[in-house]
């Protein structure tokens, strides 16, 4: 059978590799000039005496201790989490077919570490502060906690649903889809809107618990996109984040993405 993929991302090429191993025949249709969709590692202007030449997508390529300076604009790392179990089952299946040297190295990604500061109000301090609850003029309920506690309150109960029963538990995440993450928090959980500005600014990012893709019209036909923002959104977050464990590759993602699946397929 010959079968026509739309999109060369990290899901197109994990589907072109399974078709592929059955018997089938398949072409992906990518509009970009690169793959791997939103991995994708940029890289800043190359050093004079850096060999190797552009890539397809104009980064550069070029040996490790000539490389220029990169950062990871996209997908950067993987929770040891068995929902991301294609990852690990691609990672091992181009490691089975490339050479001893060529294979992919996971090395340990640093998430958090106790030492990790943040600024706030003109002093450091650490987001697992139990005082700021009281500058904030939180009521006394919310006093003595962390916004990284608060926040665990709420969101931990759905997490051990959906590890309990996968299936089950996202049907019920589903229920509040529609809500933004601000609008569960105010009209099912109760809190006030002083206490959700309180961790939304020190737990998350400006903005993020007030969007939803009702409110984003050029979102609204992107399906895997649709819940940006939402109450469910937020919940799948915070299911990854969880996870204490996590890696990343040893090099750049998208040079050793690009590298392995064109010779390792």
């Amino acid at each position: 059978m010959h079968v026509g993929i739309v999109g060369g991302g990290i899901s197109g090429l994990y589907s072109a590799l399974v078709l592929r191993r059955e018997g089938h025949h398949v072409t992906i249709f990518e509009s970009n000039n690169r793959i791997g969709g939103r991995i994708y590692t940029h890289h800043f202007e190359p050093n004079s005496s850096r060999k190797g030449g552009s890539g397809k997508d104009g980064s550069q390529r070029g040996t490790p201790e000539k490389a220029t300076k990169y950062f990871e604009a996209g997908a950067m790392r993987v929770p040891r989490s068995s929902l991301h179990h294609q990852v690990y089952d691609l990672i091992r299946y181009l490691n089975s077919k490339s050479a001893p040297g060529d294979k992919v190295e996971l090395i340990p990604y640093i998430l958090e570490h106790p030492n990790n500061v943040t600024f706030v109000q003109d002093r450091k301090t650490n987001v697992g502060d139990t005082t700021w609850g009281k500058e904030f003029c939180l009521p006394p309920l919310f006093h003595g906690k962390s916004a990284r506690t608060l926040l665990l309150e709420v969101v931990r109960p759905w997490l051990e649903l959906l590890r309990k029963d996968f299936d089950t538990g996202f049907r019920e995440v589903l229920r509040y889809d529609e809500l933004s993450f601000r609008m569960y928090l105010r009209a099912v959980v109760g809190w006030p809107h002083e206490v959700c500005e309180f961790v939304e600014l020190m737990a998350s990012q400006t903005n993020q618990y007030d969007l939803r893709w009702v409110d984003c019209p050029s979102m609204q036909s992107v399906a895997s996109d649709a819940s940006v923002g939402s109450f469910t959104e937020i919940i799948m977050q915070n299911l990854d984040f969880d996870t204490k464990e996590w890696v990343t590759v040893r090099g750049e993602w998208h040079g050793t993405l690009e590298s392995r699946m064109l010779t390792g397929a």
